[in-house]
């Protein structure tokens, strides 16, 4: 009796170990889930803040390409009040570089008027912010008809400041030497000649 009490005893010593080593074990994994789940929320809290970030990110680039935008039609609007000004004032550069610079907003929206949707094959990060800002520039322009409408008026001036250029010319009016009058004129014409090639 004596033995089977000390194999008992022994027996009882290693169901003992045993235990200790699997509640050991449980804390060990309870540890490790606790660890997994602390790092899966770090993670994600990482994540919505870079996505935050990244959505803040592109606002601001919205936010920059609709004041950009919001310029340029600025200028198209104020080019016509502006070139009559300079006509009116016998300044016919001024009124030709008006003239030529609502033109290059213009051929650039229309350019992105025209422009299609995802007409690079590459498939970079970089094409397709490209193109993301292109479409919002695109939707932009397209809710406003006043930009037709105000170029029709604009493109109106180079006929209109070459008539009032060789009046004036002609006239004998004009305070500067008629050489430099003549230059602006035919700066306007090549202007005109280029622009219709």
């Amino acid at each position: 009796m004596r033995k089977s009490s000390i194999e008992a005893s022994g027996q009882l010593a290693k169901i003992k170990r045993d235990c200790q080593e699997l509640q050991m074990m449980i804390r060990h994994s309870n540890e490790y889930m606790t660890n997994k789940r602390e790092f899966e929320r770090k993670v994600k809290h990482i994540k919505s803040n870079e996505e935050r970030i990244e959505n803040e990110k592109k606002k601001e680039e919205t936010q920059k390409t609709v004041l950009e935008v919001a310029k340029k039609i600025k200028i198209l609007i104020d080019t016509p009040e502006n070139v009559w000004v300079s006509v009116e004032n016998n300044d016919f550069t001024t009124a030709t570089a008006l003239y030529l610079q609502a033109e290059e907003i213009n051929n650039e929206f229309q350019s992105l008027l025209q422009r299609g949707n995802g007409s690079n094959n590459n498939n970079s990060n970089n094409d397709e912010e490209n193109d993301e800002e292109i479409n919002r520039v695109q939707r932009l322009l397209k809710t406003m008809p006043l930009l037709s409408r105000q170029w029709a008026t604009v493109s109106q001036f180079p006929t209109k400041i070459k008539i009032a250029g060789k009046r004036e010319l002609l006239r004998g009016e004009r305070k500067m030497d008629e050489d430099k009058g003549y230059e602006d004129i035919e700066m306007l014409n090549k202007t005109i000649l280029y622009a219709k090639i």
